[in-house]
């Protein structure tokens, strides 16, 4: 079909490693009992977005929080279950990880 469209070489490729992708699960699969589904999407583009732009005055966002402020700021909402907010916080702390990764590429 690349061919037909007259596409490179390189742009053929990055287009059947995107294919690939795809297919593959992220690692937010993991947390499938506590990401409401609808999130999962925003978690999926989240990962792989060069810029976020993020407004919340009220609180700082999810991907800026400490471990403790994340498990308290949760705590607060009635409701959750002691292991929904454990989990919940570990989710967050994942999505962390992401703004490491381009330091982590620099120090490699």
């Amino acid at each position: 079909m690349c061919a037909l469209y007259g596409l490179s070489p390189e742009m053929t490729s990055a287009l059947l490693a995107l294919a690939a992708e795809t297919k593959a699960k992220g690692w937010w699969h993991a947390y499938g009992d506590t990401l409401p589904a609808w999130f999962e999407l925003y978690v999926g583009m989240e990962s792989t977005a060069s810029r976020l732009r993020h407004w919340e005055p009220d609180s700082l966002p999810g991907l800026l929080q400490t471990r403790a402020y994340a498990d308290h700021l949760l705590r607060s909402h009635p409701g959750l279950a002691e292991r929904e907010v454990g989990r919940l916080v570990e989710l967050r702390m994942e999505r962390q990880k992401i703004l490491m990764r381009k330091v982590r590429r620099l120090r490699a």
